[in-house]
């Protein structure tokens, strides 16, 4: 994105946007008959983006809020790939399923089978609520932080309970 510059033009492009957006504001408040508020109103709307385009406000306003998907998805990589753990999880219990309902796997060893992969589903859901909001750095900070917790928490050792 090019800098802003203020110039005589921009300064002035600005002053008019401000007016325009003052006088709109004002007529909209104080004017009662609908035809006069309606074609007043229509004016300065014209005169604001007349104004807002002269100036390039949409660019500004959409470059300082732009991220790109693929820098996004770099951020989050490691609760992208806990995500697709339980997608793989799902397909595969969808695929015993079928197995198991057309009669290619024993019945009741599919069970086992599907029950441990729901028991896997429940952990993989855990770690998406702790990494969900998280950037892979905040992540690995966060667990610095509870690597050092627990190698500063003195271990006391186990008393023999005789007596």
């Amino acid at each position: 994105m090019a800098s802003f510059r203020w110039t005589f033009q921009t300064i002035l492009f600005s002053v008019g946007l401000a007016v325009a957006v003052l006088g709109l504001a004002l007529t909209l408040y104080f004017v009662d008959d609908r035809v006069t508020r309606v074609g007043a109103g229509l004016l300065f709307l014209a005169a604001i983006i007349w104004a807002a385009g002269r100036l390039r406000v949409v660019e500004m306003v959409l470059e300082s809020v732009r991220i790109e998907p693929a820098e996004e998805r770099r951020r989050h990589r490691n609760l992208r790939s806990t995500v697709d753990l339980l997608i793989a999880d799902v397909r595969r219990l969808n695929g015993l399923a079928i197995d198991a309902t057309r009669g290619f796997r024993d019945s009741d060893a599919a069970m086992k089978e599907m029950e441990t992969i729901e028991n896997h589903m429940v952990d993989v859901i855990k770690q998406i609520r702790a990494k969900a909001g998280l950037t892979d750095q905040e992540l690995a900070d966060r667990l610095i932080q509870e690597k050092k917790a627990l190698e500063e928490t003195p271990v006391e050792p186990e008393s023999s309970a005789g007596g």
